[in-house]
């Protein structure tokens, strides 16, 4: 009777953290589209690296792949139609002004941690490598903060497409 009553709690407790994962990965299912990023320092000064109204797009799917990309409005466009003709001075802020990466997500059970694991990206250094995101959904938005990466932590907020 004993050892009944335990299989019982523990299945019970089972079943709750799996609905609980279950949940948060569903509320990460979905396009996102870019509302803010912040660039904090550890002195406390803030800077907007692709402007105070970026545009960009998250993207989640329920089988784990997942892909951002984020770009500075406002960029000049190149003189030249071919997308490898362009100048140094077309090509740096170009380059400054976005970022985009895809791979794989998974979710750190107990933690409000999600890991991309990235396959490829616009910054070749990040290839191959986790980048760790801690996660907040506030006011039907999520918010993902990195690490300090440098001097810089890096903090998006989302919102969900419907």
């Amino acid at each position: 009777m004993k050892n009944t009553f335990t299989v019982i709690v523990l299945c019970i407790v089972l079943t709750s953290f799996q609905c609980e994962h279950n949940q948060i990965t569903n509320d990460f299912i979905g396009i996102w589209t870019l509302q803010k990023c912040v660039a904090k320092q550890k002195d406390g000064k803030v800077n907007y690296p692709y402007g105070e109204k970026p545009v960009g797009q998250l993207l989640y799917d329920e089988k784990g792949n997942m892909m951002v990309e984020i770009m500075k409005p406002g960029i000049k466009k190149f003189a030249s139609a071919n997308l490898l003709q362009g100048t140094p001075e077309e090509i740096l802020p170009a380059y400054y002004g976005f970022i985009a990466y895809y791979g794989t997500y998974k979710m750190v059970p107990d933690s409000n941690l999600v890991i991309h694991h990235l396959k490829a990206c616009s910054f070749p250094n990040w290839v191959d490598q986790d980048q760790r995101r801690y996660y907040e959904f506030k006011n039907k938005q999520l918010i993902l903060t990195t690490s300090f990466i440098g001097l810089e932590q890096y903090e998006l907020t989302w919102q969900k497409v419907e």
